[in-house]
């Protein structure tokens, strides 16, 4: 009889020690799932930040590319000069590229 108490209290000390350890498991697994839930929060704070930040940026856009700064005329001249700019470089290109075009001894 002493020697089935005995036993008794072994298995219930194992056991004891058992439900200590799975405790403790499951105290650290909490520990990090509530960090890894604390990072993804502050991942969706800053994704939404940003999202409303460009809804912001599209609502403007717009309002800003709609306005005219100086009307047509205004558009036409700096359409030319673009175009006066365009040219220029693509005639400083070529004579790049091909230096015997601007020579006067060339032969063509």
């Amino acid at each position: 009889m002493a020697d089935r108490i005995a036993s008794t209290i072994a298995e219930i000390k194992e056991v004891g020690r058992e439900v200590s350890s799975a405790a403790a498991e499951i105290s650290t697994s909490t520990s990090d799932l509530s960090q890894r839930t604390e990072e993804q929060a502050a991942s969706l704070e800053q994704t939404s930040a940003s999202m409303e930040e460009m809804s912001v940026t599209v609502k403007k856009m717009p309002r800003t590319r709609c306005r005219p700064t100086s009307g047509p005329t205004g558009s036409r001249e700096v359409a030319n000069k673009g175009g006066q700019v365009v040219a220029k470089a693509v005639d400083a290109w070529r004579g790049s590229r091909n230096p015997r075009a601007k020579s006067p001894t060339s032969s063509g």
